[in-house]
């Protein structure tokens, strides 16, 4: 990516690049010569794991579909492994041995959970929300609307026709 930038200005520049295979990366970026020759070059590098761990907390009945999207065949070579749990079993669960935590209807946890899981989150691991008719709006709002940046208006309709959709048996 090229940009011609004014001395004392700033510009947005996105970079993409894939990469192929797991394991560490590294690279750098790096602008044309000036005057100071120290910040010239940025070096960075990451990691992308073998096999990354998920926790699956059950708080809604979508986790069975979330579940069998994430493992469709135990006879399939997969990437990740998948921990189901319920709200109550989340005692002795150390949220660390895990790449991502969804919490499927985004469960009313306790303080000490969602502290937990603010914690984990700021370690640089995933949480992952999804909402559903089951989904506790005050709960959610007051506990994770600021965190997350998301916040319910309205909670979802439990009285939904069956207008447009087809049922096979």
């Amino acid at each position: 990516t090229e940009l011609q930038i004014d001395a004392g200005q700033e510009a947005a520049a996105r970079f993409t690049r894939s990469v192929s295979r797991t394991g560490h990366h590294s690279g750098r970026v790096e602008i044309s010569d000036d005057d100071l020759m120290a910040d010239n070059q940025y070096y960075f590098s990451f990691h992308i794991p073998d096999h990354f761990n998920l926790l699956l907390v059950k708080g809604d009945p979508a986790a069975d579909l979330i579940s069998l999207a994430l493992v469709p065949s135990l006879s399939i070579n997969q990437y990740w492994s998948v921990k189901e749990v319920t709200p109550d079993g989340l005692a002795g669960i150390d949220f660390l041995d895990y790449n991502v935590v969804i919490l499927a209807g985004a469960p009313a946890l306790s303080e000490t959970y969602v502290e937990r899981l603010k914690s984990f989150v700021n370690s640089g691991r995933s949480l992952f929300f999804t909402l559903g008719s089951s989904t506790d709006q005050e709960f959610f709002n007051s506990r994770w609307g600021d965190f997350a940046g998301v916040k319910i208006d309205d909670p979802m309709k439990t009285d939904v026709s069956r207008a447009g959709y087809f049922a096979m048996s």
